[in-house]
């Protein structure tokens, strides 16, 4: 999964919302009921949540194990049980 379009898109979001496009502000409205600033992060978690995850650390989270061979997150998944992750 390519990373630079997502975080280049919630770059432009932030920006667009902080000068109160009427769109941008719509995208984190539908992302944060509840009202967000509109910082980099928050964009980050309005993109990644647009695409289907709970937040910008879970989307990198899955993808990155997406990208794995199977045997890698077998090892993975062995090592994280041993340390109680």
């Amino acid at each position: 999964m390519e990373l630079s379009p997502l975080r280049r898109n919630a770059r432009s979001l932030a920006s667009d919302a902080r000068r109160g496009d009427s769109d941008a502000m719509a995208r984190f409205g539908a992302a944060f009921p509840g009202g967000a600033d509109p910082t980099f992060a928050r964009a980050l978690d309005v993109v990644a949540r647009e695409r289907g995850w709970r937040s910008w650390p879970r989307l990198l989270a899955c993808g990155w194990l997406e990208e794995m061979a199977p045997a890698e997150r077998a090892e993975r998944l062995k090592l994280a049980l041993y340390f109680g992750q």
